[in-house]
Formats: structure tokens, sequence, C-alpha cells
């Protein structure tokens, strides 16, 4: 019995002791299941917290649609737009009134030119005798500085005022043609520009001397390199550009220089040449079609300028004559084009350009730039002089004649100079073309 007891507690003892394991083993087991549910939520929770911190930070980049101008950019925050580049500029718009001054200088040629930023340019100054009245024009309309100075070519008609125009005006830019020339004209005109330490822009094909206010001035020709036979040929040909409106501007150039280098059709043409049948013939009108036409000779010229086949070319274009007309002014918006007068004879003989203010008053408005007022008339500087000393004539090198363009005893080094300088330097009239004396 007792061994029975004794197994039956051996076996009590043990079952108390299987029971408490088992208990032991259920608590851990559920120890084992908390620790895992807290784990899980843990996780749970900083995977939570992890998704919303990204979400609320991240920005969200569209694809940019191929059709759309900008690229899109969206946040959570706000969508915001950043435009795509800047195109292009659009070309300046035209601000200001270009006003062309084609001066009356006799046999000759010079054009003032008051540019729409206020600005301004000469072209020429024709004879020596024509500078300082070229001078108390300019100043009359109230500058006392010049942009752009700009001598076509060498001869006499068209640079002999120069010195005079250096003398009196500050100078910005002095462009001319690498051409050589070797009369006392062209030496003084060079004298001038060293002493006011000023050095010369080489003309070519394809400079641009003016870019402002929606105008442009373009060089056209001569070439880069050419070397021309004819001296007239070196002659600077500009095309000013203002708005929709185009200027020619052409020195001497012979026609068969223009028509290569201008195609299309220009409102204002300055008769190349002072309207002789080289500068100007039935085909090169024919291509430019010039609404305008500006012709610059003295009367009673002795070269019969301007030729009538020139004239007759001409027949489509309203045609202005400094010989009949006096000074001429255009004006220009950049649209539209209107010209005034002056008459020669309303002023003094010995006058050539006449009066600056009677010229500002008569063109349309004024240049913010110009002078109020001007003086009444322009003073003569060549009170004493004849009218044919303005007169363009031509020796060689060896010869003690003068002669007129064209005599047959000119040979191809013919050197133009005034009838005035050839008589101060003792040289007589050919007897074969019978020049003034």
């Amino acid at each position: 019995m007792s061994g029975q007891y004794s197994g039956n507690g051996k076996h009590s003892n043990l079952q108390q002791g299987n029971q408490s394991g088992h208990q032991g083993n259920q608590n851990i087991l559920q120890t084992h299941k908390k620790l895992i549910a807290i784990t899980c939520a843990i996780f749970l929770f900083l995977c939570c917290v992890a998704g919303c911190s990204k979400n609320t930070s991240s920005t969200h980049y569209d694809a940019p649609d191929s059709s759309s101008d900008s690229v899109q950019v969206q946040s959570s925050d706000a969508a915001v737009s950043t435009p795509a580049p800047a195109t292009d500029p659009q070309p300046a718009q035209t601000q200001g009134t270009l006003r062309v001054h084609y001066l009356n200088v006799g046999q000759g040629d010079s054009e003032f030119i008051e540019l729409p930023n206020g600005t301004c340019m000469l072209i020429d100054a024709g004879v020596a005798d024509a500078g300082q009245d070229i001078v108390n024009y300019i100043k009359g309309l109230g500058y006392s500085h010049i942009d752009y100075l700009v001598a076509t070519h060498p001869h006499a008609d068209h640079i002999g005022g120069m010195p005079a125009v250096l003398s009196a005006f500050t100078i910005g830019e002095v462009w001319a043609p690498k051409a050589v020339h070797t009369t006392k004209t062209y030496e003084n005109f060079l004298d001038q520009i060293a002493a006011k330490g000023l050095t010369i822009n080489t003309a070519s094909t394809g400079k641009r001397i003016h870019d402002a206010s929606g105008c442009t001035i373009d060089i056209l020709s001569p070439s880069e390199g050419a070397q021309p036979k004819d001296l007239n040929d070196y002659s600077i040909v500009e095309q000013l550009t203002f708005g929709s409106k185009t200027y020619l501007f052409t020195g001497d150039a012979s026609s068969s220089v223009t028509i290569p280098v201008c195609k299309q059709h220009v409102d204002v043409l300055k008769v190349a040449h002072h309207g002789s049948k080289t500068g100007t013939n039935a085909a090169l009108i024919a291509q430019l079609t010039p609404t305008y036409a500006v012709i610059s000779c003295g009367a009673g010229n002795s070269y019969g300028h301007p030729h009538q086949e020139a004239i007759s070319a001409l027949a489509s274009s309203s045609i202005y004559r400094t010989d009949q007309d006096g000074t001429i002014t255009s004006t220009c918006d950049g649209s539209n084009i209107t010209f005034s007068t002056e008459k020669t004879h309303s002023a003094s003989a010995s006058t050539i350009i006449g009066s600056a203010a009677g010229s500002a008053a008569a063109s349309s408005g004024s240049s913010s730039s110009s002078a109020s007022s001007a003086p009444s008339s322009a003073t003569s500087s060549n009170t004493s002089s004849s009218a044919d000393d303005n007169t363009i004539v031509y020796v060689t090198k060896s010869g003690k004649k003068y002669h007129m363009d064209g005599c047959a005893s000119l040979s191809k080094s013919k050197i133009p100079m005034t009838l005035g300088e050839a008589k101060s330097k003792g040289y007589t009239p050919c007897s074969k073309c019978n020049p003034p004396a």
C-alpha cells in the first residue's frame, strides 16, 4: 500500500510537476505572443510614420506635355508654373524721327542725317568753299558733335569741306574707303584727321555703322580689297533702313557697282554722281524702283548734270534737285516719308546752302536735339569766289593743262581738283575740251 501510495505519490508529484511545467510553458507562449504583437504594432507604426513623412516632403514632377510651352511642377503645397525659356527678341521698334538734309553745296555732295536716337551723321562735305557753310548749317540745327563722319571717296567735290567740318566739331567716328589719292585736298583731309587724333574706319561690304531705335546703316560697297580703276567706284554705298523705309546713298558710284549690291526697292535714292548717265541708267532704276530721287548738282554746271539719260530713267520717281530746290529735307517716322525744300533764289547769290532755319521750319516737327531757333541765313565763305571756281576739273601728273572729264587728252591717272585750285597751281585750260577759264 505504502508502495502504491508511494508510487502514486511519485506519480502525483510528477503530474503536479508536469502541470506546473505545462502552465509555465503556456505563460511563456503568451508572453511571446504579446512580444510579437507589440513588435508588429511598433513595426506597423514606424511604417505608417515613415510613409506619412515621405508623402509630406516629396515633390511630384509630371512629364511635360509636348504641346505645352512650359514645364508644370506640382507639389502637395501648391502648383508652381516655371515658364519656358524666352524666344528670340523681336526686332527693335522704331522710336523717334529721322531727318535727312540734302545740302545744296553746288556741284558737289553733302548729306546731314539726324538719326532717330539723337545722334547724327555727315556724308561728304562738298568742295572746300562749301565747308564753312556746312558748318553753319549744322550748328544752326543745334549740333556741336558729329557721331559719324563719312567720306564716300577722295574727290574734291566730296571731301573739300571736310577740314572745316573737322575743325569745327568733335567727331565720333570717321569712315572712308581704302583708296589712295595724292591731291592736296585729300592730304588736307588726312592731315586734319591726324591733328584731331582720329583714325579712319575702313568701309567695306557687310559692315554696320549704326544700329539704334529701329534704324540701321549698312555698307553695301566697296567690297574688301576692291581696286576699281575709276576712283568714283570706290564710293561708299550705304543703305539706311528705318522701320519699313529705306534710303540709299551712292556717292559717285557707277550703276555697274550699285546693281550687284542692292537688288531691292528703295524709297529714297540719292542719285549717284550728280545725275550722270554713268551713275544712273534704266537697268538700275528698274531694280531699285525708287519712290523719290534726290540729285545734288550745281546750277548751270559745265558737265551738263543731270544727264537726260538719268532723268529719263527716273521718270516714275518724284525727283528733287538741289540746283532747283536748294537744300532738301526728308522726314521719316519709320512708316511715312515727307519732303520739304528751300528755294535757293530766296538767299543771296553768294550763299551756297541757304537758311538752316528755313529748312528746319519747313520740315514737319523738330528733333529733340535741334536748336529751337537758327540763324536766318548761313554766312557765306565764298563771297569773292566765282561759281566756276567750284567746278571740278582734271589734271595729270605730268601735264600743265586742266581738262573736263572725258577729254581725250586725259590719262587713266587723272587727278580731280576744283577750277580755283587748278588755276592757283598754274594750270591752264585745255584747248581741246575748252573747260571754263
